[in-house]
């Protein structure tokens, strides 16, 4: 039988995620994407837009050498930090690139568009390989329903272990999903949803205050 396209989606996901571990270490990227495509399909949501967006959400974001660019731009102690750090965004933005240009060919723009707003390495990228903030919120905001859904299912899988955060970071996923997240939960439905996200992120709340 013809494989569907979101048969495909899921075979250029674990193809592209080969390799990555989620920050815990102990269980393997592509995991997160299957997760965040079964709970949209939960909500209703199994159309083939929506689960092939959901996963594909980070196969250009996390590319080859994303950790190291990450290393590199909390780390400047090497004289030959700039050069390196060039280099390693460099690599994944042709990286993305071709990969954005598959997904294109393969899925159309419908699909390709939604990714690409997902994508924090597309568009007008500052010094560490990624759209600033407001920026990329700005377009999440504008982009369809279906898009935005498929990011509040990625956050919320990604706050339910706060553990693998820092004390800072924990702060700030506490401070986003309360502030923007949350009512983009809301907005764009289903509701139950949007409570899955308030009782994790109150719950990481209530944790945070006991530290």
């Amino acid at each position: 039988m013809e494989n569907t396209l979101v048969d495909i989606a899921k075979e250029l996901s674990e193809r592209w995620h080969r390799g990555h571990k989620r920050r815990s270490g102990d269980s393997d990227y592509v995991e997160h994407s299957r997760r965040v495509a079964k709970k949209l399909s939960e909500h209703g949501y199994g159309d083939t837009v929506t689960q092939c967006i959901a996963h594909l959400h980070d196969t250009i974001e996390m590319t080859e050498d994303i950790e190291l660019v990450r290393e590199l731009y909390h780390y400047k102690g090497d004289d030959d930090y700039s050069a390196r750090l060039r280099d390693a965004i460099a690599f994944n933005e042709r990286l993305a690139l071709w990969r954005m240009g598959i997904v294109y060919a393969t899925f159309g723009s419908e699909i390709g568009d939604g990714l690409f707003v997902l994508s924090e390495n597309m568009g007008d990228v500052g010094e560490a390989g990624a759209v600033k903030t407001d920026a990329y919120k700005e377009r999440l905001v504008n982009s369809p329903d279906f898009v935005q859904r498929v990011k509040v299912v990625d956050f919320l899988d990604n706050s339910t272990d706060m553990g693998v955060y820092g004390f800072f970071s924990r702060l700030d996923r506490i401070r986003e999903g309360d502030g923007f997240y949350i009512p983009m939960a809301r907005r764009v439905g289903p509701l139950k949803l949007a409570e899955e996200l308030e009782l994790v992120i109150g719950n990481a709340r209530d944790e945070f205050v006991d530290l």
